[in-house]
């Protein structure tokens, strides 16, 4: 089995984060690697316009504005004169290169290559439409700004600047740095335009664009952050992006723009109808505990748009950031807050930032604390409220029992069966009991952490798809949540040492041992019936699953997961065949996060035999029609078949 070092190996395009691990882990794992965070280069120049005649060139921002570009260090010969008193396309032609000329209106010029990059057929014989070109010959569509192909899988067309000198009007055809950066800059518009009109093509088309041109991953986070962070409420959409970001990163080039595409897609269609925030004042502090207690005291109020403010000014007094995540942490975790999106957000806000750098936290956790403060907590939903009673009423020493896990040596554990057959079948003071009798055992935290993700797993394939429909609506919400909320605590007790852990994972207990009552009845349990199969490649099973997910037959599916082998299964091309079936569904963002938590999980758990459980749970989900779907009674039963069912 490849470990997680192996997986840098298909890295192409951009480097891993270096993230921090607990020394004393339990099982010297190696957590999946993040992005490294890249320096974004200082390469692009504030240009100044003039007041001459106006020209709007082939590479100016996309929101249709008109700019003036005094050129600075291109020769002669990369400047060609052009005629500005044109009603057709024109060409130049010098250097070796031919180019078409537009203009578009008065005083709007834009030059791209003359030939189409399918057939050679000459761009100049063309129609536009607005700043969208149409090549006469088999109708490919390039926009004119940045030359990008509105088509899936097409080529862009060379893109040229045009700028003026000494109030001539020229195309440059030479490939300086700052012509780069200027095209650059035209595609995050393309990329915004795209998201706001949902138009699938032109945000893939622009994400191919900004990793052709090196774009690091970093400044594309950046990006998504600026267009998130204006909205009142951001939901899953941060969350789905950084999950899409932490997936692409194991690809290759081809894999990440289809994953970033994906994420950017899941920030489209949550922003629909989202108004933008109310600019609000900040109100300082005197001091970094002061504004400690004036924040959680506007929480317990509800007043948002003061909680805003006062997060606003906590951050101006306070630049530490281990300090600044305690308060954060302990802010979304003394509720459980809408189905544990607490956890999830706030770890996924974390990550962003320390990617991207903490000095722009203010332009994501303020929006955090609004998201947090609008979902449920824990005591008004019922499935927890036997667990907020019972860890209150147990007046709980969390210091104590924390102590305990900061020892150096740890219990020897050997009773995960038990203790994941009370998860599935124990009531909710079985559950409780049993997590803290082993917490005080001093049990190690991330062991504990290991059961939950394989009961969470068998949990999810237990699911009664087939009457989804007669249960309550929150159902697949919880189950599908279980794992992401698991993956979130792994990663929190990573990078952190709080005893509000402790919390979160008794609720991590509870909502899986709650989901008990979606399981699909026993009596209703299907099981299909194949002949002997042999073991089969990573890339037989990928084309396995294209032609499974068509016909629905997630069986078959699941089966052709366990056949491949544990020591034989690599994760990036499967992972990467998932994306891109979600993306054929548009990419739901429960989804998307789900299969992140999933795949981090399957890592993290490389000592256990029976992780596959997890591969089968996610392929389930993505491959099951909603019209017809039946499933195992329990992961026990898919183990026991499939290797009944399986030649070696």
């Amino acid at each position: 089995m490849e470990n997680n070092k192996d997986l840098a190996k298909n890295e192409t395009a951009a480097e891993k984060p270096e993230m921090e691990t607990k020394k004393d882990s339990a099982k010297n794992e190696t957590a999946a690697e993040k992005p490294k965070m890249e320096t974004k280069k200082d390469s692009v120049k504030n240009e100044t316009a003039t007041e001459k005649p106006k020209v709007e060139t082939s590479e100016v921002a996309a929101k249709d504005e008109t700019a003036t570009k005094q050129p600075k260090t291109q020769t002669n010969k990369d400047l060609v004169k052009i005629d500005t008193d044109i009603e057709k396309p024109s060409v130049v032609k010098e250097n070796g290169k031919e180019v078409a000329v537009f203009k578009l209106g008065e005083n709007k010029f834009y030059a791209v290559d003359n030939r189409c990059p399918h057939q050679g057929h000459p761009l100049s014989k063309g129609t536009t439409n607005g700043h969208i070109l149409v090549c006469s010959y088999h109708n490919w569509k390039f926009d004119l700004r940045n030359g990008a192909c509105l088509g899936k899988n097409g080529k862009d067309v060379p893109c040229y600047e045009i700028l003026q000198k000494n109030e001539e009007t020229f195309v440059n055809l030479g490939s300086s740095e700052e012509q780069k950066e200027t095209k650059k800059a035209n595609t995050f518009e393309f990329l915004k335009e795209g998201i706001g009109q949902k138009n699938q093509a032109q945000i893939l088309s622009s994400v191919k664009n900004l990793l052709s041109l090196k774009t690091s991953v970093k400044e594309i986070t950046e990006f998504a952050v600026k267009i998130v962070s204006k909205k009142a409420t951001w939901g899953h959409n941060l969350a789905s992006f950084v999950a899409s970001v932490r997936l692409a990163e194991n690809f290759t080039f081809a894999g990440k723009v289809e994953t970033l595409t994906l994420g950017f897609m899941t920030i489209a269609e949550s922003l629909v109808g989202v108004q933008d925030f109310n600019e609000v004042e900040k109100i300082t502090p005197e001091n970094f505990e002061q504004g400690k207690v004036d924040f959680f005291q506007a929480c317990e109020d509800d007043d948002k748009t003061k909680a805003r403010q006062l997060m606003l000014g906590v951050l101006e007094v306070e630049k530490d950031t281990s300090l600044l995540k305690d308060f954060v942490l302990e802010f979304a975790t003394q509720h459980f807050y809408g189905y544990s999106h607490g956890l999830i957000y706030t770890i996924k806000a974390f990550e962003t930032l320390d990617f991207i750098g903490w000095e722009k936290a203010n332009l994501i956790l303020p929006s955090l604390v609004t998201t947090l403060l609008n979902s449920s907590k824990d005591e008004n939903t019922l499935y927890l409220d036997e667990t907020t009673k019972l860890f209150e009423s147990a007046e709980l020493n969390l210091d104590e029992i924390w102590q305990k896990q900061e020892a150096e040596e740890k219990p020897f554990f050997s009773e995960e069966d038990n203790y994941i057959q009370i998860l599935l079948e124990g009531n909710s003071k079985d559950v409780f009991e049993e997590t803290l009798r082993l917490l005080e055992n001093g049990v190690h935290f991330e062991l504990l952490i290991d059961c939950h993700s394989l009961s969470a797993a068998e949990r999810m394939i237990r699911f009664d798809l087939e009457n989804e429909n007669q249960l309550p609506s929150h159902s697949m919400l919880v189950v599908t949540h279980c794992l992401t909320h698991i993956q979130a605590l792994r990663s929190t007790y990573r990078t952190t040492s709080s005893n509000i852990l402790i919390r979160q994972l008794f609720y991590s207990a509870q909502m899986i041992n709650y989901c008990k009552k979606f399981d699909l009845e026993e009596n209703k349990s299907d099981y299909y019936k194949y002949d002997v199969i042999r073991r089969i490649s990573s890339s037989e099973l990928c084309n396995y699953l294209d032609r499974f997910y068509e016909e629905k037959r997630y069986v078959h599916a699941m089966e052709k997961v366990y056949q491949i082998g544990l020591e034989n299964l690599n994760p990036n091309p499967f992972f990467r065949k998932i994306v891109s079936l979600i993306g054929k569904n548009s990419g739901n963002p429960h989804t998307l996060k789900t299969t992140l938590a999933i795949f981090s999980e399957y890592l993290a758990l490389e000592d256990y035999e029976n992780r596959y459980l997890l591969i089968c749970a996610l392929t389930k989900f993505i491959f099951t029609n909603q019209n017809k779907r039946k499933i195992f009674t329990s992961a026990q039963d898919v183990s026991k078949y499939l290797k009944l069912r399986t030649t070696y």
